[in-house]
C-alpha cells in the first residue's frame, strides 16, 4: 500500500503542478469593417471554447473519437442571392457543424448588400428629371428580407441547441455526483477485492461515457473523483501486480498520445495542430499515472512535443500580429489618399467620375487588405467611411447644382429655338441682316453650357430644324434671285450702250437732264449679282464721268438740275450714304498703304484709285444736293413768312 501511494504521488503531483490549459486561446477576429444586415445574436459572439471534462480512467483502452472538422468554403464569388440559397442549405445539415460557414455568409453577405446599397444611392444621385420622384420611390429588397428570415432561423436553431447542451451539461453533473455517491459507498463497503474491483472499473466506465458538464464544477469534480479514487486504491491495497500493470497501461496511452503530439508538429494547419493539441492535453489529464522511473521522461517528452506546437502558434500569431501593423500602415495611407481626393475640386462631371472611379479603387483595395490589430479597427475604419460620405455629400451638391444650371440653359436653349423659328419665317427678304441674327444665336448657343441629358437631343434636333429651315428658305430666295439677275445685267448693259450713243445738243440743261434720266432708270433696275453689278457699275459711271468731262458740267450744275424735293427722310439717307462713302474711302486709302511694290499690286492701286476717285464725285454731287435742298427751303420759308405778315 506505501509503494503504491509513493507510486501514485509523483503522477498526481505532476497533474497538478503542469500548465496544460484545458481551455484553447482566443481566437483572433478577422478585422470586421463591414456592418452586418442582420443582428448579430448572442450566441454568435466571441467566446472562449469550453473545455471537455475528461475522466480519469486509468483502465480504459476507447481510442478518441475523431473530431468533426467542418469543411471550409469561399463565398466570395457568390451573388447575394445565391449566398441565400447557400444559408438555406446548410439549415437543412447539423446546427453544431455550420457555424463557421453561416458566419463566412454572413460576412460575405454584408459585403455584398454594401455594395448594392452603394449602387442603389449611385443611381439615385445621377442628374434626371425623375430623380426626385425615384428619391421618394422606396426599393424593396426581397433578396436582404429572405437572407434576414433565413439568418433567424438560424439563431433560433442555435439558441434550442445551446439551451438544450446546458441542460445536458446539467445532467451530467447530476450523473458524476451520482458516481461520486457510489465510488464513497464503494470505498466504506465490505466486498471483496474482486468484487470492489469490478465495481470500481465499472464506475471508471459509466464516468468516460458522460458528456460535459458547466464548466465550473469541472475542477471541484475532478478533484473529488481523483481524491476518492486515491482513497479507495489506499483501502483496497491493491497488489504491486495489478499496480504496475495499470502504471503499464497508463504509459503506453501517454506514449501514444506523445507520438500523436509529435505528429502534429508537421501539420500545416496552426489552428487545427492546436486545436488537437488540447484534445490531446484533456486525454492526457484522463490518464492515470505512468511507472515512476518512466513518469517524468514521459511528461518531458509530452511538453516538448506541446511547446513546439504552442511555439509556432505564437509565432504565427506574432506575424499575423505584423501583417495587422503593416494593413494598418497600409490602410492609413489609403485614407490619406481617399482624403485628399475628397478635398479635389471637380468641375465637370467628367472630373466627378474619374475622381469616383478613383475612390471605387480605393475600396477594392482597402477590402483587399487583411484585417488590423482590434484597437485601431473601429477608428481607422470610421476614418475611411467619413472620408468617403464627405467626397460623395461633395459630389451630390454639385450635380444639384448642376441640375439647376441645366434646367437655366434648357430655358435660355428654348428662347434661342423661338428666336431661330421666327427668323426662318423671315418675310422681309433681308436676308444679310437675318443671317447675321441666325449666326449670332448659334454662336451663342455654343456658349450656353449643358442641359439635362433627356432634353439635349430634343432640343438640339428643335434648333437644327429651325437653322436648316431658314437656310432653305434663304437658298431659295437666292435661287430665284439669279434668274431675274441675269435679265437685269442685260437690262444694264443695255443702259451703258444707251449712255455711251446718247447725243448732246449746245444745251447743257438738256443734255444733262438726259444723263440723269437715264440714271434714274439704271437706279430702279432690279436686283444684280454682286461681282458683275460692280463692274457694269463702274463701267456706267466711266461712261457717265465721261461725258460730264466732254459737256464741261460741274457737281453745282447737276446739283441744280436735280429739282427732287428732299424731304427729312430723303435728306437723312443722302446724310447716310455720305457717311458711308466716307468710311468706304478711308478704308480702301488705308489698304493702298498695304500693298507692296509689284505689278499686281500696281494694279491694284490703280482700281483703288478709281474707285476712291469715283467716291469723292459722288460725295460732292449728295453734299451739294443737300446745300441746293437747305437753300430751297429756306427761301420757302422766308416765302411763307412774308405771306403770313400780309
Amino acid at each position: 500500500m506505501e509503494e503504491t501511494e509513493k507510486n501514485l504521488q509523483p503522477e498526481m503531483a505532476n497533474a497538478e503542478n503542469t500548465n496544460i490549459d484545458p481551455q484553447p486561446a482566443n481566437t483572433i477576429v478577422p478585422d470586421s469593417e463591414q456592418q452586418s444586415v442582420a443582428e448579430t445574436p448572442a450566441d454568435e459572439q466571441q467566446q472562449p471554447t469550453q473545455a471537455a471534462e475528461t475522466p480519469a480512467d486509468s483502465q480504459s483502452e476507447q481510442q478518441p473519437e475523431q473530431p468533426f472538422v467542418e469543411p471550409q468554403t469561399d463565398y466570395s464569388a457568390y451573388s447575394r442571392e445565391q449566398l441565400v440559397e447557400a444559408l438555406r442549405e446548410l439549415l437543412q445539415l447539423d446546427i453544431t457543424q455550420i457555424r463557421n460557414r453561416v458566419l463566412a455568409i454572413k460576412q460575405q453577405f454584408a459585403e455584398k448588400n454594401k455594395q448594392y446599397l452603394s449602387q442603389q444611392q449611385e443611381q439615385q444621385n445621377q442628374p434626371d428629371e425623375n430623380a426626385d420622384e425615384q428619391k421618394n420611390t422606396p426599393n424593396p429588397d426581397t433578396v436582404t428580407e429572405t437572407y434576414n428570415e433565413l439568418y433567424s432561423q438560424y439563431r433560433k436553431k442555435r439558441q434550442q441547441y445551446n439551451q438544450q447542451l446546458d441542460a445536458q451539461k446539467q445532467h451530467n453533473m447530476e450523473l458524476k455526483n451520482q458516481l461520486l455517491d457510489e465510488l464513497r459507498q464503494l470505498i466504506n463497503s465490505t466486498d471483496t477485492l474482486k468484487a470492489s474491483h469490478d465495481k470500481f472499473n465499472n464506475i471508471q466506465e459509466r464516468w468516460k461515457t458522460i458528456g460535459d458538464v458547466p464548466r465550473n464544477e469541472i475542477n471541484n469534480l475532478w478533484n473529488n473523483y481523483h481524491f476518492l479514487i486515491e482513497q479507495f486504491f489506499t483501502k483496497v491495497k491493491i497488489t504491486k501486480e495489478l499496480r504496475d500493470k495499470d502504471l503499464k497501461a497508463n504509459l503506453d496511452k501517454k506514449i501514444a498520445i506523445c507520438e500523436k503530439t509529435e505528429a502534429l508538429i508537421m501539420e500545416p494547419s496552426v489552428n487545427k495542430a492546436f486545436k488537437e493539441l488540447q484534445q490531446y492535453r484533456e486525454q492526457w489529464r484522463g490518464i492515470g499515472p505512468a511507472p515512476s522511473e518512466q513518469n517524468e521522461e514521459i511528461w518531458s517528452r509530452f511538453c516538448n512535443a506541446a511547446e513546439k506546437i504552442d511555439q509556432r502558434r505564437r509565432e504565427h500569431y506574432s506575424h499575423m500580429q505584423e501583417e495587422m501593423e503593416q494593413n494598418l500602415l497600409a490602410k492609413t495611407e489609403l485614407c490619406q489618399k481617399a482624403e485628399t481626393l475628397a478635398e479635389t475640386q471637380c468641375n465637370t462631371i467628367k472630373e466627378w467620375n474619374d475622381k469616383s472611379n478613383e475612390m471605387d479603387e480605393l475600396m477594392k483595395i482597402w477590402r483587399s487588405i487583411g484585417p488590423v490589430p482590434r484597437e485601431h479597427n473601429e477608428t481607422i475604419w470610421q476614418r475611411f467611411t467619413a472620408t468617403m460620405s464627405k467626397f460623395h455629400q461633395n459630389k451630390n451638391q454639385y450635380l444639384s447644382q448642376l441640375r439647376s444650371e441645366q434646367s437655366e440653359n434648357y430655358n435660355r436653349k428654348v428662347d434661342i429655338c423661338i428666336k431661330a423659328e421666327n427668323l426662318a419665317e423671315n418675310t422681309d427678304n433681308d436676308w444679310r441682316k437675318a443671317t447675321d441674327q441666325l449666326l449670332a444665336l448659334q454662336n451663342e448657343w455654343k456658349s450656353i453650357g449643358s442641359v439635362p441629358k433627356k432634353q439635349s437631343e430634343k432640343v438640339w434636333q428643335r434648333f437644327r430644324a429651325a437653322c436648316d429651315k431658314f437656310f432653305e428658305r434663304k437658298t431659295e430666295f437666292y435661287n430665284s434671285r439669279k434668274d431675274a439677275g441675269q435679265e437685269n445685267i442685260q437690262k444694264r448693259q443695255q443702259l451703258i450702250d444707251e449712255m455711251k450713243n446718247l447725243q448732246f445738243t449746245d444745251d447743257n440743261k438738256q443734255n444733262l437732264a438726259a444723263i440723269q434720266a437715264l440714271q434714274r432708270r439704271w437706279n430702279e433696275v432690279g436686283f444684280t449679282p454682286g461681282e458683275k453689278r460692280s463692274q457694269l457699275q463702274h463701267e456706267f459711271n466711266n461712261v457717265v464721268n465721261a461725258h460730264f468731262d466732254k459737256l464741261k458740267i460741274t457737281v453745282t450744275d447737276m446739283a441744280a438740275a436735280d429739282q427732287t424735293d428732299l424731304s427729312p427722310e430723303a435728306t437723312r439717307r443722302l446724310h447716310d450714304e455720305i457717311e458711308k462713302l466716307k468710311a468706304e474711302v478711308a478704308t480702301w486709302e488705308n489698304n493702298i498703304g498695304f500693298f507692296a511694290n509689284s505689278k499686281q499690286a500696281d494694279l491694284l492701286k490703280q482700281e483703288f484709285d478709281k474707285k476712291i476717285h469715283s467716291a469723292h464725285q459722288r460725295i460732292a454731287l449728295l453734299e451739294a444736293k443737300l446745300k441746293m435742298a437747305s437753300k430751297k427751303n429756306n427761301k420757302t420759308e422766308k416765302n411763307s413768312e412774308a405771306e403770313s405778315s400780309q
